[in-house]
């Protein structure tokens, strides 16, 4: 009877969280605009998704602003949570958890604060603004994540690395970064969810030269939603799906005995 209720209470968690999914899904394939009244099915909304120059080219400009801050803000980040690790002074229990701030301040104040702060150095707003916004907030994820994996770590094999000859870059580069890599990694995959999803700061930093996906998703609710949005988010959530199902597959392992 336990049994029975756990998977119960799995199967209505899972619904909870995916059932909103299928719904965008599922509707993408609708003859209609109506999110009532299903007209058939129809691949229309693909065929006119790509065709779409306006939401091709917000994605193409979040796809390169993703990719840009990821790079940078992974460099930035290990580099700086290993500063702090390694380094550590009087001061750096206090720099730490500073770099807990951005997480914890709300969007909204990020980017009026960036908005403020750009507009007083006569910046134009686009490309530029938006890398230096969203590597802001990325850094510290990176930096918390990155931090995690070298808490965990010893020195020992740095050591016994210069102790043989090794010099400080080649210790650095052969045992230091293979040994940070699964934080390294999985730093980068969060910088580059944030930065991809992000609205409120990319809203105030994008102007009027360039235009993320999310921020052109939220101008068009003003005047209601096109389901070529819902084509476009049915595949990205299966290649998110598949990138996650190929990560987690494991490789087989042959019986030695």
């Amino acid at each position: 009877m336990n049994k029975f209720f756990k998977t119960l209470y799995i199967t209505i968690i899972l619904l909870f969280l995916y059932f909103p999914l299928i719904i965008v899904a599922v509707y993408s394939f609708n003859s209609t605009k109506s999110t009532t009244l299903w007209g058939g099915v129809t691949f229309d909304w693909y065929i006119k998704l790509f065709s779409n120059k306006s939401i091709i080219s917000a994605l193409l400009n979040s796809i390169l602003l993703t990719v840009i801050v990821t790079v940078l803000s992974v460099i930035l980040g290990t580099l700086g949570s290993i500063a702090l690790n390694r380094f550590k002074t009087k001061l750096t229990k206090i720099f730490f958890p500073l770099v807990y701030l951005p997480v914890l301040t709300p969007e909204i104040i990020v980017g009026i604060a960036f908005l403020q702060i750009f507009s007083m150095l006569d910046l134009k707003f686009g490309l530029a603004t938006l890398i230096l916004s969203h590597i802001s907030f990325c850094v510290p994820f990176v930096m918390i994540v990155v931090s995690a994996r070298l808490n965990s770590l010893q020195n020992n094999l740095e050591e016994a690395a210069r102790d043989l000859g090794a010099s400080v870059w080649q210790a650095f580069f052969h045992i230091t970064i293979p040994e940070l890599l699964p934080g390294i990694i999985s730093g980068a995959a969060l910088a580059f969810i944030m930065s991809f999803d992000d609205v409120i700061i990319s809203f105030f930093m994008s102007g009027a030269t360039v235009t993320t996906l999310p921020v052109k998703v939220y101008s068009m609710m003003k005047v209601g939603v096109s389901p070529e949005i819902n084509a476009l988010s049915t595949i990205v959530l299966l290649i998110t799906f598949v990138c996650v199902i190929v990560i987690n597959v494991k490789k087989p392992t042959k019986n030695l005995l």
